[in-house]
């Protein structure tokens, strides 16, 4: 149902299509996939792991590879490092370094009835309502200006800090 392939990134030629070596690793999830997001997520490293959003949970995977020594080539594996149960059903997230921090992001979530939720790596925040909200909309986050930026019912753009 909820499946996540990962697929060799090499530049090809026009026209060619994918070979079946190109497809890494093949992870049957069982929830349907929102969205997934690769950023600093795991306290105590500063090393990249995968965030795959559901419309009820928050997962982050480390993915890991191991080389091989037959024919078979390289293994690849994912593992899961925490999760987080969500009380509002999910419609997107964005990520980076909310307020600043560095070495580490952050994940911002947004909910179906127009709740953000704040989750710092392991642990949950906080979480805000948005004013007037009616229907979810993009959200994207802007460290220049440390806000989250969304487009409401109304189609104006917002930002908040």
């Amino acid at each position: 149902m909820g499946y996540l392939r990962i697929f060799s990134p090499h530049p090809t030629k026009t026209g060619d299509g994918a070979q079946a070596e190109d497809l890494l690793l093949e992870v049957d999830l069982r929830d349907p996939v929102l969205q997934v997001e690769v950023g600093k997520f795991v306290s105590g490293t500063e090393m990249l792991h995968l965030a795959v959003l559901h419309s009820r949970k928050l997962c982050v995977y480390s993915v890991s590879g191991t080389l091989g020594n037959v024919e078979h080539g390289n293994q690849y594996q994912m593992k899961l490092m925490y999760e987080h149960n969500l009380q509002r059903t999910a419609c997107n997230m964005t990520y980076g370094s909310f307020g600043g921090i560095k070495g580490r992001d952050l994940i911002c979530i947004q909910s179906m009835d127009g709740m953000l939720m704040v989750f710092e790596q392991e642990s949950y925040a906080f979480g805000r309502f948005l004013p007037g909200f009616l229907l979810p909309g993009p959200l994207a986050y802007s460290s220049r200006t440390d806000s989250f930026i969304t487009v409401s019912s109304c189609r104006q753009v917002e930002s908040y800090k």
